[in-house]
């Protein structure tokens, strides 16, 4: 099956970038229904509790929009990032899933159709990540060994910060 490359990087840049504005318009709404329910004031909210409990949220989205952006623009550093972010963005929705293997309250309240859902984008993020590893992105971008473990480095700590910290 030959890829259209071109292609390819547009549609997943394009959709990395959706997903950024997606990911960020929850957010949003989330931390203003918190404000809301909590009765707090400006005056009351810790920045420093904010950066600590959803600063991962808003470095993925800044990340995704960065590299669909840079992947739109046929640059490496986009290639790459795109990559690491496809990969953490398919792994953060299985490490938010995760739960439901252990809490049987949460699987009672998750729809078949919600999970149908994240399991959807689970599989198209993998699939996004399996495109890039391509060999005909690899032959464009050429990656060396340290690209390939500046990839690994990032998903890592990423994937430490969201499981470690969050």
């Amino acid at each position: 099956m030959n890829i259209n490359r071109k292609s390819a990087e547009k549609i997943i840049g394009i959709s990395l970038v959706i997903w950024s504005f997606i990911v960020l318009y929850y957010n949003i709404i989330t931390f203003k229904y918190i404000i809301e329910i909590t009765n707090l004031s400006w005056e009351e909210i810790s920045l420093f509790k904010i950066t600590k409990n959803y600063h991962f949220q808003f470095i993925i989205a800044i990340l995704n929009l960065a590299s669909g952006i840079l992947l739109i623009l046929s640059k490496r550093i986009g290639w790459m990032g795109s990559v690491v972010m496809s990969i953490v963005n398919g792994l953060g929705f299985i490490i938010f899933l995760w739960p439901l293997n252990t809490d049987e309250s949460i699987h009672n309240e998750m729809t078949n159709s919600e999970l149908l859902m994240f399991s959807s984008i689970i599989i198209l993020f993998f699939i996004f990540g399996l495109v890039l590893l391509n060999k005909v992105f690899r032959k464009k971008y050429q990656p060396t060994k340290n690209t390939w473990v500046i990839i690994t480095l990032i998903i890592i700590i990423l994937c430490a910060d969201k499981i470690l910290i969050n």
